[in-house]
């Protein structure tokens, strides 16, 4: 075994971090004896999974990241953030992980974890991987974690191929958040759609914007995709607005954002909008609002 500050590494190449006060100023319980009463007072955040090419990072860059495809991966990390109440003790209990991938086991590892009764928060960091060979390969996986033969929490995830197709990419988009607001043609202060139905004041709406955050149940490595955003009016035949761009790979998760006026030094007039997003070729995502 070898150390390297709060990662501790066993041959399999299971990383166990501990961040939490000394435990000697405290009373402790064993494992064996502790984990089912802690688990009545355990309420937790998480977990944040991601991938990368080291164990955890100099800088913790994994946390969040869907970048996990065979060329990059080597190890599959995890965050919790642990928040317990009510504890008479400082409790040091085992947690075991199990990964599955299409149905079948892949690994199992087992670590034990402070919980600082004073601190009342835990933060737990723990992954799988390999130094020596790249074990991630493309395929859906499935992770489990109990502490003390109790179930604490699961999920999913997905090492994607290096090779995907951007027609394949655009396919596997979802949207996470879409929202529509005006901005004040004066003022320039931005309003959310706070009105009900996203009505929105005429003499206000100097411009209309957008802010979309797609998510991917896999990663992808490199990819440009194109957008558009269509604005129709549905209640006359105005022409439509457009506004295009390009969506890149550069940040953990996709997303587009942009403003629209309607012409120069004019506000929106009333009526009925629905505004269409594309990515490529795929409407993916619509919104109906208006203006009165």
């Amino acid at each position: 075994m070898r150390k390297h500050g709060l990662r501790m590494f066993n041959a399999a190449g299971f990383i166990s971090v501990l961040l939490v006060c000394s435990p000697t100023a405290f009373p402790q319980a064993s494992p064996a004896d502790a984990s089912p009463d802690l688990v009545k007072h355990l309420s937790f955040k998480g977990p944040i999974i991601g991938g990368t090419e080291d164990s955890l990072g100099a800088t913790n860059r994994w946390v969040g990241s869907r970048l996990m495809y065979p060329s990059r991966t080597r190890y599959v990390n995890w965050e919790f953030s642990f928040a317990h109440s009510g504890l008479e003790a400082s409790i040091t209990a085992r947690i075991d992980v199990f990964i599955s991938k299409d149905g079948q086991p892949f690994g199992r590892s087992t670590s034990e974890v402070l919980f600082n009764h004073e601190a009342g928060v835990t933060r737990y960091i723990d992954g799988y991987g390999s130094d020596e060979a790249r074990i991630w390969t493309a395929g859906a996986y499935d992770i489990a974690w109990s502490i003390g033969g109790s179930s604490i929490a699961q999920s999913e995830f997905t090492v994607s191929r290096d090779d995907l197709t951007k027609g394949e990419i655009v396919e596997g988009l979802r949207v996470d958040a879409f929202e529509v607001y005006f901005k004040d043609s004066v003022e320039g202060k931005r309003d959310y759609a706070f009105f009900d139905n996203y009505r929105f004041p005429h003499e206000r709406v100097g411009l209309i914007g957008w802010r979309i955050t797609f998510n991917l149940p896999y990663s992808v490595n490199n990819y440009d995709l194109e957008t558009r955003i269509n604005i129709r009016r549905t209640d006359s035949g105005q022409a439509d607005l457009n506004s295009t761009g390009t969506m890149g790979s550069s940040g953990p998760l996709p997303g587009i954002s942009g403003e629209l006026p309607w012409v120069q030094d004019r506000n929106w007039p009333r009526g009925s909008y629905r505004m269409e997003v594309f990515v490529g070729d795929r409407a993916i995502a619509s919104r109906k609002f208006s203006i009165i």
